[in-house]
């Protein structure tokens, strides 16, 4: 696989999971929210060669599930972290869906339980943790592929 398109399909899950909570949270700019996640989406649509007509968020999914059932996973696996991320719970249902997808990915199913170990840590230094760590495990999955 080029470009490491795994850690690009989680990125793009990411990015609907953030979009869709910041839009429930504050409707009054989902505008602006939807406009910011499309500018940042449509480099990402562009390198997985998601066919114009299925630029959505949910139908991204069918095709990225033509390419592998590695590249939904991913993707899944960045939009259920929105829920890790906000969730201030460790055990929500975000946190086990993550890990299941973990586990079904080949990376370490304890992903979502380092990110809450990093309590002390400020929640942009936890994210980061949290994709540095998801990138590495999907991309030594991809060199096994």
């Amino acid at each position: 696989m080029r470009n490491n398109e795994l850690f690009m399909s989680y990125k793009l899950g990411n990015l609907v999971g953030f979009k869709n909570i910041y839009s429930r949270a504050f409707s009054h700019k989902a505008e602006e929210f939807e406009a910011e996640f499309r500018s940042q989406a449509e480099p990402l649509w562009i390198q997985l060669e998601i066919e114009k007509d299925l630029r959505d968020e949910d139908l991204a999914v069918i095709s990225l599930g033509s390419k592998s059932p590695y590249h939904t996973n991913s993707y899944m696996l960045g939009l259920y972290s929105y829920g890790v991320f906000t969730s201030k719970n460790k055990d929500n249902p975000y946190s086990r869906k993550v890990k299941e997808l973990a586990e079904e990915l080949g990376i370490d199913e304890n992903i979502a339980d380092y990110f809450y170990e990093m309590e002390a840590s400020g929640l942009e230094e936890r994210i980061l943790y949290y994709s540095t760590t998801v990138r590495i495990g999907l991309e030594k999955l991809e060199k096994e592929l």
